[in-house]
């Protein structure tokens, strides 16, 4: 993707405590990607965990990649296919643990 290319880049998702962190690539709706790391053993796998976007509400976000998906040895259903961004620009999302996860604007 053209976003992860691209020399706009910026944090917009930090939690220490649950070892996530998320940036976007791009800026443009074309070649954005949002990328989600997880570096830890906790999971969440019901659509609970919210993560800033650096985008404003009703975007949707479509999954392009998941380190844990059934093809890379993880497991099908592990992370979260499709999610709309709320008032907050806040996508929630399973995440699934020691995992890298790329979503675009679909």
């Amino acid at each position: 993707a053209q976003g992860l290319v691209e020399d706009d880049f910026r944090f917009v998702h930090e939690d220490r405590d649950s070892t996530i962190l998320a940036f976007l690539r791009g800026s443009h709706p074309d070649r954005a990607c949002l990328c989600i790391v997880h570096l830890g053993e906790g999971q969440w796998d019901s659509g609970d965990y919210g993560v800033g976007t650096g985008w404003g509400a009703d975007t949707v976000w479509r999954l392009a990649l998941n380190s844990q998906a059934g093809e890379f040895g993880g497991w099908e259903g592990s992370a979260s296919p499709e999610a709309k961004a709320d008032g907050s620009g806040r996508i929630h999302i399973n995440i699934p643990k020691w995992s890298m996860l790329v979503y675009r604007p679909a």
